[in-house]
């Protein structure tokens, strides 16, 4: 049972929508952001929200990078990006935190399509925190509209890899595996006026660009 949430992005993030998804069905979200301001962060109280075992959640960020001229990473600091929800729920489980990401091997056609051969490797030396050689290669890429969406669609609709890691009595375990995305048959209709949504946030629309995130966390539950 989910009773509160925390949505958390950094500068360039705009809006964020933690989505609540049973049998292809989506239900009311978990919370929705469509204003998020990263020093205007709070806790959202819910009503209490089931959440039952095979639930899905989708958490969806939302960025606007149109004041930058560079490559926007994920990571922790101001500048780079996150984005990530935090559940507040009973009965409590010993998990302490999940996080899931798009396996770089999934984004290879886009590279083929879009970055000389020789730079390749530029996921792989994002992911091993080596960000000046990556950036020189992303700056130096001729974006395009049809580039972009290549990657935002290889991002949001591929499989990810999940990872959870729990500890009790002292001793700490990771589990990981891949998993697709939930297909959603039935999406929840928005309503086009100004509304609450389960969070405490209105649901004006925002739109950004996506950047470049070297890791995409979500809070998981895993029941």
């Amino acid at each position: 049972t989910i009773f509160a949430n925390l949505l958390h992005s950094h500068l360039a993030g705009v809006g964020l929508v933690l989505r609540h998804v049973r049998n292809g069905v989506e239900l009311n979200p978990i919370n929705v952001n469509r204003n998020y301001v990263s020093d205007f962060q709070q806790t959202s109280y819910v009503p209490n929200i089931k959440f039952l075992p095979g639930d899905d959640l989708m958490l969806e960020c939302t960025y606007n990078t149109l004041n930058r001229d560079y490559t926007t990473f994920g990571g922790e600091g101001t500048y780079d990006e996150m984005c990530s929800a935090f559940l507040y729920y009973y009965p409590a489980i010993p998990i302490t935190f999940c996080l899931s990401a798009t396996p770089s091997s999934f984004f290879q056609d886009w590279l083929n399509a879009y970055v000389p051969s020789e730079n390749h490797n530029v996921f792989e030396l994002t992911a091993a925190g080596n960000l000046s050689d990556a950036r020189l290669v992303f700056d130096s890429l001729n974006w395009t509209n049809e580039s972009y969406k290549m990657l935002e669609d290889v991002g949001r609709n591929e499989d990810k890899l999940h990872l959870c890691v729990a500890a009790e009595n002292g001793s700490v375990s990771v589990s990981v595996n891949i998993k697709s995305p939930p297909k959603i048959e039935a999406p929840l209709v928005e309503s086009e006026k100004c509304s609450q949504g389960s969070g405490s946030a209105p649901l004006h629309k925002i739109f950004g660009l996506v950047v470049i995130m070297k890791f995409c966390f979500m809070a998981l539950l895993m029941l």
